[in-house]
Formats: structure tokens, sequence, C-alpha cells
């Protein structure tokens, strides 16, 4: 995946000012897959019939907050690729 974003943000120069990034585009999107299959199995847990009420309902919760931060990193996502676009930040492994 980083080759991809290294073609992606080919002839893209950071700014002298250009922060670098802790992780490439590619590593983000690997924690939000891992957060997606969190996010399949907690809803199997509040879809089960065998559960108690009390735990059903802590998976609610659970879930709601895995949603919440599954929009978080989508968010993070597109900020980091407007801003290594745009020069504000540099990633290592295309940084120049």
């Amino acid at each position: 995946m980083d080759d991809r974003f290294v073609e992606f943000f080919n002839g893209n120069v950071p700014s002298p000012e250009a922060k670098l990034n802790s992780e490439t585009p590619a590593w983000l999107l690997d924690r939000m897959s891992i957060l997606v299959l969190k996010i399949f199995h907690m809803k199997e847990q509040t879809d089960r019939k065998d559960a108690s009420a009390e735990h059903i309902q802590k998976c609610r919760a659970r879930l709601t907050v895995l949603m919440e931060q599954r929009a978080d990193m989508a968010g993070c996502f597109d900020d980091l690729m407007e801003d290594v676009k745009n020069g504000k930040r540099k990633l290592k492994s295309i940084a120049r």
C-alpha cells in the first residue's frame, strides 16, 4: 500500500516547515481494518440470543465507541492525505 501512496504523492514537495507524520497512510488503513473487524465481532455480540441483557448492553456501549473511533480514524486519514498533498505534513517513506 505504501508504494501506491508514494506513487500518488510523487511530485509533491513538503514545505520546509512540514511536520513528519509518525505513520503512513497504509499504516492508518491497517489500523482501520483491525477496527472494522472489532466492530463486526462486537455487533455479533449484540445480536446473541443466548447472552444476558447486561452483556448485550455492555457490547452495545462498546460498539458505539468503536463506531465513533472508526469515524474519527476516517477523518484523520482524510486530514493526513490532504495535509501531505498540500505539503503541510511529510511521511518518512516519501520525505525528501
